[in-house]
């Protein structure tokens, strides 16, 4: 071998002990890839009443039958279609469509 480079393996990889890479979480996921550790950061959230977060997610009041939870999600699926439909969004406009179309054929009563 006259001027080649030379190649080496390095060291040989060396065992974990089980108990150090659960106390010091040595990032390892459980499929085998690595995790990389995230420092504690403190998050501020403000509190919410629920009237607040109802008003944010645009829920409706809380039913009081199991029939009048089932009409609002039929008409929130409906609205969702006709938003979908304005916004252009073909694909979200079918399927909530067919959604609102299947629950209301299954529930006759509405």
């Amino acid at each position: 071998m006259s001027g080649g480079a030379v190649l080496s393996r390095g060291p040989a990889p060396q065992p974990v002990p089980v108990e150090r890479s659960r106390s010091q979480g040595a990032g390892v996921m459980q499929g085998g890839g690595a995790t990389a550790q995230e420092p504690d950061i403190p998050i501020d959230v403000p509190e919410m009443s629920e009237k607040d977060q109802a008003k944010l997610f645009k829920a409706p009041e809380a039913a009081g039958s199991t029939l009048e939870a089932l009409q609002q999600r039929l008409m929130k699926y409906r609205e969702s279609a006709d938003q979908a439909k304005q916004e252009g969004n073909g694909s979200k406009a079918r399927r909530m469509g067919r959604i609102a179309k299947v629950s209301a054929f299954q529930c006759p009563v509405w």
